[in-house]
């Protein structure tokens, strides 16, 4: 599954959704900008993996390219949302972008944050 946000635009969102290599998993590629324009495509299609697949969501935000305070709060919704039904949301990369704005607002040990990539 594959959804798009503001697909015309420059740094458009662009969520890939496939069952893990582990049947407990599915995993998430995300890339583009996440802000709120695009949060809503984010966080319905974080949600629909988490129902349609009953997994643990393994979520790549390793070429993010921005994300704002509406990324931040799609991740901790869908945290929230993963807790609940028993499940569990894991980042397993993320952008420089996305390492700021997890530190800056604290949610890095919550998503048990991956160390950030290399600066260039």
């Amino acid at each position: 599954m594959t959804a798009f946000a503001c697909a015309d635009s420059p740094g458009a969102l662009e969520v890939d959704v496939a069952p893990g290599f582990d049947p407990a998993t599915v995993e998430v590629r995300v890339r583009g900008e996440i802000d709120a324009r695009s949060a809503d495509v984010l966080h319905e299609t974080l949600l629909t993996a988490l129902t349609s697949y009953r997994a643990t969501l393994l979520v790549d935000l390793g070429q993010v390219t921005d994300c704002d305070r509406n990324g931040l709060d799609v991740l901790l919704a869908v945290h929230l949302a993963a807790q609940r039904a028993g499940r569990r949301l894991r980042v397993t990369a993320a952008s420089q972008r996305v390492h700021q704005i997890l530190h800056r607002g604290g949610a890095h040990t919550l998503l048990k944050l991956p160390r950030p990539p290399a600066s260039k």
